[in-house]
């Protein structure tokens, strides 16, 4: 007599089986979404952050000293008190954007300069179209008042780099080279140092017609700034900057050098340097939270949602290959 045991030919399932069956997709359902999710933290979300914001409207205070001519004077014509020197001015500059398409910007730059006593002496706003993440010029929009020029106006590139770019002089309307000369701490933010000078005859109106009317008068500005631009985020931290402007009188076939008749130095006050050095810092750690610890986070859940959905097939491969069950013979004992 043999008796051979085989096994079943369907294996049995159960409610816990359909039950696994089922958290097995909503953990694959998951992974999916998790790894989609950082994908789209790292790759879309990030780099529409990393440029102009649309609803940018942000202002930035400069202190400093300057020498110009006395508009009260020319009308009492007080020729010895003609030019103020060495009056202290404070400068805010604000920048607001003005309208977006695709991906570029036009903004609103715009300049005043307080007095003693908070005269306005000058207060002067300029349009430019720029693009929102090289800050590069753009092509000027009809009817939005942009001014056309070449080159950066409104701070450095978002992905900054140690390297010259070109700068948009305005008061001679003409390209001068921001150089780099260095990289140095400020603070504790590195920041990379950059020079610009320019000089040539004035061309930009808003400087023209602060000179008083019907006089012939030849303008030349010459400008020197250094800036510090943070390695990371590309704010700037620190600026120190000084613009002269020096005239000429024609009177016939004459012309007589009347020396400087605007000359500006301004920097950031200390407590403005400090402020933008944590701005900075805080939007490091944020860039650093989008483009390394939530898509690596959301990556790693999602790696452990796939192993569960993947486990029972692995379980499988790790197993040994099913062997011929024995044959089992029973055999009676003689004389029975």
């Amino acid at each position: 007599m043999e008796y051979q045991i085989h096994p079943h030919p369907h294996p049995v399932r159960g409610p816990y089986a359909l039950h696994m069956s089922k958290r097995r997709l909503v953990a694959l359902v998951l992974a999916v979404v998790l790894f989609t999710g950082a994908i789209g933290v790292r790759f879309v979300l990030l780099p529409s952050l990393l440029k102009l914001p649309a609803d940018l409207d942000a202002s930035i205070e400069l202190t400093g000293t300057a020498s110009l001519v006395d508009q009260a004077a020319i009308r009492s014509f007080d020729v010895r008190n003609l030019i103020r020197e060495d009056v202290p001015v404070t400068i805010v500059n604000n920048v607001k954007v003005v309208s977006t398409q695709d991906g570029d910007a036009v903004i609103a730059n715009r300049s005043t300069v307080t007095g003693p006593d908070n005269a306005v002496l000058s207060d002067t706003t300029r349009n430019w179209s720029i693009n929102r993440r090289t800050f590069a010029a753009a092509p000027v929009p009809p009817g939005s008042g942009a001014q056309p020029h070449e080159g950066l106006v409104a701070g450095f590139p978002l992905d900054v780099q140690a390297r010259d770019y070109p700068f948009w002089d305005f008061a001679t309307q003409t390209v001068a080279q921001a150089r780099y000369v260095g990289t140095e701490k400020i603070g504790d933010r590195t920041a990379y140092r950059f020079n610009i000078k320019a000089s040539g005859p004035v061309k930009d109106p808003d400087i023209l017609k602060m000179m008083p009317p019907g006089v012939p008068l030849t303008l030349t500005a010459s400008s020197d700034a250094t800036y510090w631009v943070d390695a990371s985020t590309a704010n700037v931290l620190d600026v120190n900057q000084r613009q002269d402007v020096e005239a000429v009188l024609a009177l016939g076939s004459f012309t007589v050098p009347l020396g400087s008749v605007f000359s500006l130095e301004a920097h950031f006050a200390p407590e403005t340097a400090s402020d933008l050095r944590a701005a900075a810092a805080a939007q490091e750690r944020g860039v650093f939270l989008l483009s390394t610890v939530i898509p690596v986070g959301l990556g790693l859940l999602a790696m452990a949602f796939g192993l569960i959905t993947a486990w029972p097939a692995l379980r499988r491969l790790r197993r040994p290959s099913a062997r011929p069950m024995p044959r089992v013979s029973f055999q009676p004992p003689p004389g029975s």
